[in-house]
């Protein structure tokens, strides 16, 4: 007996902006996200909830853990090697690994997951990470891998990110341009200090299968209707980034806008009919 195709689409960037909030909303109201995960260390973190609890209650929420963009939720003098001299973390292409301690990384990770909590009154249905710094960086991955555990919160299926020709393809398709040997040379040795942090995870639950193909030059009609006509039996869950540009300040702007669009676009509902593929959320899991 074949297995059913499950989907979650989950919007990263949840409380980015008041336009990311909005297109999320809609895209989940009028298209097929399912789920959406919240960056805390934002101005719009709030009105994001507000949002939420009003417009959309049954949309699934997660916690986007967030290292590389904005401040954080500490005090900058008390994690001090994850900041600039302004306060702010390094950007994701700025990052130099090493100066990061492991006790400022656990209590800002531990901050953030406390923030949603004081914000939304519950524990999120599953963690993933901005720019997927938490997904590479051993140092970071240990605390994301150790909440999991502590609180049973499903995360971002890791697969991608333990294998060196999956991770820069990711890499490269995220950033568009190729991925140097050092990069490489490094990415290797996260790679190994990873699988051994997973090697006595009791997991707690994550979909089969973390597809990432849908961004920048990825957003388009062809490759999301490919995506959904050849999607695996099993639970994949699908990385989206949809939202209004008005009020972002970030580099990733103008295919937001394209992929609010197409993930409420009539055509691809019916493809989801046609392919009777179930849309769930990480709480269904």
């Amino acid at each position: 007996m074949s297995k059913a195709k499950r989907l979650i689409v989950n919007a990263d960037d949840f409380g980015i902006s008041s336009g990311v909030n909005k297109g999320i909303l809609e895209a989940h109201k009028q298209g097929i996200v399912t789920s959406t995960s919240l960056m805390v260390n934002t101005p719009y973190a709030d009105e994001a909830i507000r949002m939420k609890k009003s417009l959309a209650p049954r949309l699934g929420l997660g916690l986007h853990l967030t290292l590389s963009w904005g401040k954080p939720i500490l005090p900058a003098k008390e994690v001090p090697s994850l900041v600039t001299s302004e306060g702010t973390f390094h950007n994701a292409f700025d990052i130099r690994p090493w100066r990061f301690k492991a006790d400022h990384l656990r209590a800002e990770m531990k901050a953030q997951l406390q923030r949603f909590r004081d914000l939304t009154g519950e524990m999120p249905d599953h963690i993933d990470s901005h720019q997927f710094v938490a997904n590479i960086l051993p140092k970071a991955f240990s605390v994301l891998i150790d909440l999991s555990k502590k609180h049973g919160i499903p995360i971002r299926n890791p697969s991608p990110f333990l294998d060196i020709k999956t991770i820069k393809d990711l890499l490269e398709h995220m950033g568009d341009e190729k991925i140097n040997i050092l990069v490489l040379i490094f990415l290797k040795r996260y790679i190994k200090s990873n699988q051994a942090i997973l090697k006595h995870h009791e997991k707690p639950g994550w979909p089969d299968r973390f597809e990432y193909h849908f961004y920048e030059h990825g957003s388009n009609l062809d490759n999301l209707t490919n995506i959904l006509r050849e999607l695996p039996e099993g639970t994949t869950e699908l990385m989206c980034h949809p939202g209004y540009i008005e009020d972002l300040d970030e580099p990733y702007r103008y295919p937001r806008e394209v992929e609010l669009r197409l993930l409420t676009y009539q055509k691809i509902l019916e493809i989801i009919r046609i392919q009777n593929i179930e849309l769930i959320s990480f709480a269904e899991l």
